[in-house]
């Protein structure tokens, strides 16, 4: 009787052993499959810059924060068209310390329109001074011919250094650069040497409208022009980021 049960808690033993080890082994499983678990959905899958740039917009992040996210790879893709000819241009390429005005501009928007003449005059400002400086048509839809219709009959075509100023840019990779939203708006850029550059100003052109329909009589305020000025004497913007007023870009996703 003795020796059977002995026997029969040798058994039991055994079979406390074998299950005590297969908890371990399970937990050990549950334990490295968690980690990595963990370890996939720590990482963050590589984007470009563009898709960086307005990740940090719609979170809400500072002005400096989303400076950090334009690089040389912003300027990479060619897509913006020289408008007399439909040559890519990178409009971020120039050297090191180059200063590049961008006006997004459009032509059905009544805002953009009648700011054309004062673009003219400060296009001719940028160009005297050594600043490179473009007017960007962001349509999505329109044909380059018509844009350069609308560029003729409001005089573009003969303005400062027009076949390199105008630019048409229907898949937004300057919109999507600068991080503008209407028309008219301004951004200018500083150029690393690299392609691509520092986002230093994005805002009004001036203060012609106040809002939507409501126009003073004449413009008090050059805020564009003022900031072009600032950047050349290295002086700090007293605005850099002036609320524009206009007609809102189309999107293109």
């Amino acid at each position: 009787m003795d020796r059977l049960t002995r026997t029969s808690e040798q058994r039991r033993g055994g079979i406390a052993v074998h299950w005590f080890r297969f908890i371990a082994l399970t937990s050990l499983f549950c334990v490295l499959g968690c980690s990595a678990d963990s370890r996939t959905t720590s990482v963050s899958p590589t984007t470009n810059t563009d898709s960086s740039v307005h990740a940090a917009v719609d979170s809400g992040a500072t002005e400096s924060e989303v400076f950090k996210t334009i690089t040389s790879a912003s300027a990479v893709d060619p897509s913006p068209q020289n408008l007399f000819d439909g040559t890519a241009v990178r409009a971020l390429a120039g050297p090191q310390g180059q200063l590049v005005a961008l006006v997004f501009v459009s032509t059905e928007c009544p805002i953009a329109n009648a700011m054309v003449p004062d673009l003219i005059e400060i296009a001719k400002h940028a160009s005297e001074r050594g600043v490179a400086f473009h007017l960007v048509y962001p349509s999505t839809w329109q044909a380059r011919e018509d844009l350069l219709k609308h560029a003729r009959e409001f005089g573009l075509e003969t303005a400062t250094n027009a076949r390199n100023m105008l630019l048409a840019d229907p898949s937004h990779t300057l919109v999507h650069l600068a991080g503008v939203t209407v028309v008219p708006e301004a951004a200018i850029f500083r150029c690393d040497g690299r392609g691509g550059g520092e986002l230093v100003y994005r805002g009004r052109v001036n203060d012609l409208y106040v809002g939507i329909g409501r126009r003073r009589p004449s413009i008090s305020s050059h805020d564009l022009r003022d900031a072009i000025d600032a950047c050349l004497a290295g002086q700090p913007l007293a605005q850099p980021f002036p609320k524009a007023v206009g007609c809102f870009i189309e999107s293109s996703r």
